[in-house]
């Protein structure tokens, strides 16, 4: 009789780009008559296990693993790639991909990765030693990872009389890497924004500086700004798919040149 299958979990799932995906598949002997017996999980000892991926165009090989008393899983030495190519499980019923997975071979002329705003359909085929097999299936969406933006050294006290560096390099892609297009790999936009938290200020003395330029780094030159104020400091951090965050912090400007005191 044909085996079972099913794949555990919902079959329509999501996860982030940069997190691991694992799929288990279990197989079950069909239960005989109508004595209401339930069916019975099958070894996989005696089975193989064919992983398979489509992107609604193309599908990819994930990897298959034969039996151990099945050298080539039956198929005449004609087997998909192998298991610890693509597939990093060594359970041949489960598939386990890890985060911002990029294929180790080329096909239709290029790299296969999991791109976030896209489903995907993973399928397993479980085959015994009969030849028999059943296929079971499940949806997959990768979501690209949100980004977070980040402003060195964060909230502090400065000096009148020294510049203030505002450095957004620490802002993070989780999903760095991806194809170009994709929106990792490709550069943040940076917007820098300051706003003076007193009454009597409406706006930063930081008109045809370098605030107004997209820059990771920006600096904001000695005696600009007035003493005995407190300024919010805001950026803005972009990528070319849509995704931004935003960081916010506090510098107290005092007189002079103070050492550097970050404000908890």
């Amino acid at each position: 009789p044909i085996p079972k299958l099913m794949i555990q979990g919902n079959p329509l799932r999501s996860i982030y780009r940069s997190q691991k995906l694992e799929i288990t598949a279990t197989a079950t002997a069909p239960s005989c008559g109508g004595g209401g017996g339930g069916a019975t999980q099958l070894t996989s000892r005696k089975l193989m296990y064919i992983w398979e991926m489509s992107d609604g165009v193309n599908t990819i090989p994930l990897g298959q693993l034969p039996p151990p008393d099945l050298p080539d899983g039956g198929t005449g030495g004609t087997s998909a790639i192998a298991l610890e190519r693509e597939n990093k499980a060594r359970d041949p019923t489960k598939l386990i991909l890890p985060a911002l997975w990029t294929s180790q071979r080329s096909y239709f002329g290029k790299q296969v990765q999991l791109l976030g705003g896209r489903d995907y359909t993973f399928s397993s085929t479980v085959q015994d030693a009969s030849g028999e097999r059943n296929t079971a299936e499940v949806v997959v969406t990768v979501q690209a990872t949100p980004v977070t933006a980040s402003i060195r050294g964060g909230s502090r006290v400065v000096g009148y009389d020294d510049d203030i560096e505002l450095d957004g390099s620490q802002s993070n892609d989780p999903d760095e890497g991806e194809g170009e297009g994709e929106g990792g790999g490709l550069p943040f936009a940076y917007q820098w924004a300051c706003l003076p938290l007193r009454s009597n200020l409406s706006a930063c003395n930081v008109r045809d500086e370098p605030l107004l330029n997209s820059m990771e780094v920006v600096v904001v030159p000695r005696r600009r700004l007035v003493p005995h104020t407190t300024y919010l400091f805001t950026l803005t951090v972009s990528k070319a798919d849509g995704r931004s965050a935003t960081s916010s912090i506090e510098i107290e400007v005092t007189e002079g040149s103070p050492p550097g005191v970050e404000i908890g």
